[in-house]
């Protein structure tokens, strides 16, 4: 009798423990495919619970921006996949809004403050974005002074213009640095799913072609996309490249 409990617990045990191997590759597998949220559905204490969370830290390391705590370009590609990627049955996934934000004129006041408040000036940036949005939008840093903002399931321009409004105000106000007061500006470019694009790459381009248009017309305002710019932005970005590169 002692024998065939013994070997009772042992199968209970193992397949427990089989189970929780295979949540755990699934998990695995499921992010490498691009799917950044898939819950890891174990609760153990062990080895494998040790496993199971440090995988879990890792995921969030792949995907965040150390600097900023915001998502990372890679998460926002994951993500934009997804959102574009129609449901069966359906001919076009649920509208939404991409917006590319840039910092004006952010390389002055690093040099003048010093990276280590310009890095401060990021993270409080970033801070600032996502405390006046949705749960459910996405602030993504892009690299440098660049982020971008996914709003969920908008896709009405007034709406998308009210969001900018309110994201410029906001952005008046002074960032506190050191005891410093330290004014940063931004401006914005919008583009709509599937209006403006109906892949990743194709809504990043138009968004950031939005960009350059209102850094033309003066900065510290929001332009929509229009077909029009792309020749504009490709100008603007090749002209910024050169001027980066003389710096």
């Amino acid at each position: 009798l002692a024998l065939v409990v013994a070997v009772l617990i042992g199968t209970s045990i193992f397949g427990a423990v089989a189970n929780d191997m295979r949540s755990l590759t699934r998990a695995v597998r499921r992010v490498g495919l691009g799917e950044i949220d898939t819950p890891i559905e174990v609760q153990r204490r062990d080895e494998i619970g040790e496993l199971a969370h440090n995988f879990h830290r890792m995921r969030h390391s792949l995907f965040t921006d150390p600097l900023t705590g915001a998502s990372n370009r890679s998460a926002l590609q994951h993500i934009l996949t997804t959102l574009t990627r129609p449901l069966p049955g359906q001919s076009m996934a649920a509208p939404f809004a991409l917006l590319f934000v840039d910092l004006d004129r952010f390389k002055p006041l690093n040099d003048r403050w010093g990276h280590d408040n310009g890095d401060l000036a990021l993270a409080e940036i970033s801070l600032r974005l996502r405390n006046l949005l949705r749960p459910d939008d996405v602030v993504a840093r892009l690299g440098g002074n660049r982020f971008s903002v996914l709003l969920n399931e908008i896709a009405d321009p007034q709406t998308i213009g009210s969001i900018c409004e309110k994201l410029l105000t906001a952005f008046g106000r002074p960032f506190e640095l050191g005891g410093l007061n330290v004014h940063v500006s931004i401006s914005i470019g919008a583009a709509i799913y599937p209006t403006d694009g109906q892949d990743s790459k194709t809504l990043m381009i138009a968004s950031e072609s939005a960009l350059y248009s209102a850094k033309a017309d003066g900065r510290n305002l929001y332009k929509y996309y229009s077909r029009e710019m792309n020749e504009l932005g490709s100008q603007l970005f090749k002209l910024e490249s050169m001027l980066r590169l003389a710096l």
